[in-house]
């Protein structure tokens, strides 16, 4: 075998140094960069998730918020309207109205909506078709009353006067009441 000369010997290094670098290179080093990146994307992602989070906070305070006020609002709504009452408390309110006024009921009917439109939810509506005999100033009593009550109104009414005696009187009412606390049962 024949010596190697100085040059061949430092050609052999240089080229032992290049292998030993491409192999460091490929074994320790290009993964390390592919992991500094692959870390650099799943920091990005989660800052990206942060504010995501931190803007869903922000906007579900204020839904939390609007919430309350809205329920704030409710409460303070429905204390002007009666809170869910029975057909027979309707109509004991209804009479005693008309009792009242020097109004005397011949018929009082209740009727409960018959669609979802009707009946919202939380307002709940009931009608009442009353037939009474009285006198016109009378039934401008009525009127006045009903007109300041917030609960009740006067939907529809129709007379029939025979002379010499009283007016008959068909007058159709509709009660709202609140009905929230009933729905949450």
């Amino acid at each position: 075998m024949n010596k190697l000369t100085k040059r061949e010997k430092i050609l052999l290094y240089i080229l032992a140094f290049v292998i030993i670098f491409a192999i460091g290179f490929y074994l320790f080093i290009l993964p390390a960069v592919e992991h500094q990146t692959d870390i650099k994307t799943e920091l990005e992602s989660a800052r990206f998730y942060k504010l995501e989070m931190s803007t869903k906070i922000e906007v579900n305070k204020e839904l939390i918020n609007r919430i309350e006020k809205t329920k704030n609002e409710i409460d303070d709504l429905s204390s002007e309207l009666y809170q869910y009452i029975s057909n027979a408390e309707i109509d004991s309110i209804i009479t005693n109205i008309l009792y009242e006024n020097n109004m005397q009921p011949n018929s009082l009917i209740i009727t409960v909506p018959k669609t979802a439109e009707d009946d919202n939810g939380y307002i709940q509506t009931r009608y009442v078709s009353v037939q009474i005999s009285g006198n016109l100033n009378d039934l401008l009593n009525i009127f006045d009353y009903i007109s300041s009550q917030k609960t009740i109104r006067i939907a529809a009414f129709s007379m029939d006067s025979t002379e010499g005696e009283p007016i008959s009187i068909s007058l159709d009412f509709e009660v709202f009441m609140y009905a929230g606390n009933e729905l949450q049962k």
